[in-house]
């Protein structure tokens, strides 16, 4: 009698096939939808899971947003969050933390918050200029920070692509904003690829 386990969504079974080639198929995990990308990873054969691209982003946001309000640097900030002992205090609150970052994603992360702390100014510049109509100091500061790493990737990771970083970090906003605000996230970004000719 052959048996494997299988992936079914974000449900994990067993199959078994008789001698009569009759397959019966009995369900015996359910996992959320964070932790099934840990499921495909050990089914092929890998041992480890990894943070995905847009939870390491909002992770940087998170980040961006936090040194808006504590008294601490970058490296303080990653000295504090980007370790194991962090995420696995959060995971049960946030399905953010449920993977923590490989190197390759803590990379990011750091270059990613780094990056805007050096070039906020800048930044707040171009959402100033294109929040036609709102004053700066009123705009949301999650929707702020949102922004702020959208157009740090557009103008200095020339490795994403802008369309990428946009349609991401609007996704993003989803989550913490409501939709008015989503939408006038989604023009402020759309007016500042079209003044700056990002497209």
């Amino acid at each position: 009698m052959a048996s494997v386990c299988v992936p079914l969504g974000i449900t994990l079974a067993r199959t078994k096939t008789n001698l009569n080639g009759v397959c019966r198929v009995r369900v015996f995990a359910t996992i959320s939808p964070a932790r099934s990308r840990v499921a495909m990873n050990l089914f092929a054969g890998e041992t480890v899971a990894n943070m995905t691209r847009r939870n390491a982003r909002e992770c940087a946001i998170q980040m961006v947003y936090a040194l808006g309000f504590c008294d601490t640097t970058p490296q303080g900030l990653f000295d504090e969050r980007l370790n194991a002992e962090f995420f696995s205090r959060l995971s049960g609150q946030d399905e953010l933390f449920e993977l923590p970052p490989d190197a390759e994603q803590a990379a990011y992360i750091r270059k990613l918050v780094s990056g805007v702390h050096e070039h906020q100014p800048e930044l707040d510049a171009y959402i100033e200029k294109y929040a036609v109509g709102w004053q700066f100091g009123r705009l949301p500061r999650v929707s702020v920070s949102i922004m702020r790493v959208c157009m740090y990737e557009v103008l200095y990771m020339q490795d994403i692509p802008p369309k990428a970083a946009m349609n991401e970090c609007v996704e993003i906003a989803k989550k913490y904003e409501p939709q008015e605000m989503v939408s006038f996230i989604n023009g402020i970004i759309g007016s500042f690829f079209k003044g700056e000719a990002i497209l």
